[in-house]
Order: structure tokens, then C-alpha cells, then sequence
């Protein structure tokens, strides 16, 4: 299997960042929905294109803005951990620091559903998908090169107080939160 190391702006990038983050907010892997039959192993996260390359301008420039919809979801034998599991991907999809593997390739969340089910047969199902749709503003005709990438989590900094001196009149500026 070889893998890819250069990616060009697109869907195939998108699934990448995505990735990244479930399995570092949620310690789970994430699938294509139709690569998933009567997996033995839950819990897990899958994605289905609902819209894809929704076009912003008619010209096609270079640059052209676009939108691809996803809905993920999360798939599990118990109903609860899959809502817990969506939960906690929902709200990580709105932390700054999971925003910025996104922003790194030009890639912004415009919108998103609420977590909700999305089990094909309630009742007789083993598999509980729980999950939401999220809208994604892209940017096309831009490479990337994944190794240089930067998809480690840090928390964003807070600052409380700074004081700063200006050296030619003493004149001192506090600042505290």
C-alpha cells in the first residue's frame, strides 16, 4: 500500500484533516460509509458526501471557492456511547485548536446539524448511528504536502496579565484579566 504524501485541496484532503481530528478527540478511526458492511468492531466513525463540490462562482478560476456537505456519524452497538461519541465530535469540529488542521489547507466549517439519528431500521438495528451534517468551505487548486503539516493538538493559550515597560520614560502598563 503506498501512501500519499502530497494532496491537492479537495475532498481527499477534507476525509485527511477529519481523520486527525476523530481520532484524537475521540479515539476512533473514521471510514467511507460504503466500506463499512457488518463491521465486527464498534464503535466507529463513517462519513457519506450528502453535497459535494457546490460551485460558489461560474467561472472556474484558479482559486475557486466551493462546499462540500458531509454527514458523520458514529457507529456502535450501544445508543448511548454513539450519542456520547457525536457529541463529543460535534463539539470538537468548534474547538480553535481542531478549527486551525482545518484552516492550515484553507478549509473552514460554515454550518452544522445537531446530533441526531440516523439509524436506517429503529427498533431491530444492532449498529446505533448517531451523527450531524456539517457544510465545509474549501478553497480549490491549492498542494499540500502532508508531512509538513502540523496536526498536533494544543490547547489554545489564555494570556491573564502582562505588564509592559516602556525603557525610555518608565512609564509602566498593567493588564490584568
Amino acid at each position: 500500500m503506498t501512501s500519499i504524501s502530497q494532496y491537492k485541496s479537495g475532498k481527499k484532503l477534507l476525509i485527511h484533516c477529519l481523520g486527525e481530528i476523530v481520532k484524537q478527540s475521540t479515539g476512533q478511526l473514521f471510514y467511507a460509509q460504503e466500506l463499512t458492511t457488518d463491521r465486527p468492531q464498534y464503535p466507529f466513525f463513517t462519513f457519506v458526501t450528502v453535497a459535494g463540490d457546490h460551485e460558489e462562482l461560474a467561472d472556474f478560476p484558479d482559486h475557486r471557492n466551493y462546499q462540500i456537505i458531509l454527514q458523520l456519524d458514529v457507529h456502535s452497538n450501544d445508543y448511548w456511547q454513539a450519542d456520547d461519541l457525536a457529541s463529543q465530535l460535534f463539539e470538537a469540529l468548534r474547538d480553535p485548536s481542531y478549527k486551525r488542521f482545518l484552516k492550515q489547507c484553507s478549509m473552514t466549517i460554515q454550518t452544522t446539524g445537531d446530533v441526531m439519528s440516523h439509524n436506517a431500521v429503529i427498533g431491530s438495528n444492532y449498529d446505533y448511528a448517531q451523527g450531524f451534517d456539517v457544510t465545509f468551505d474549501l478553497i480549490s487548486g491549492l498542494e499540500f504536502d502532508i508531512d509538513k503539516l502540523n496536526f498536533t493538538y494544543s490547547p489554545t493559550t489564555t494570556i491573564d496579565s502582562a505588564t509592559i515597560t516602556d525603557k525610555n520614560d518608565g512609564y509602566e502598563i498593567n493588564n490584568n484579566k
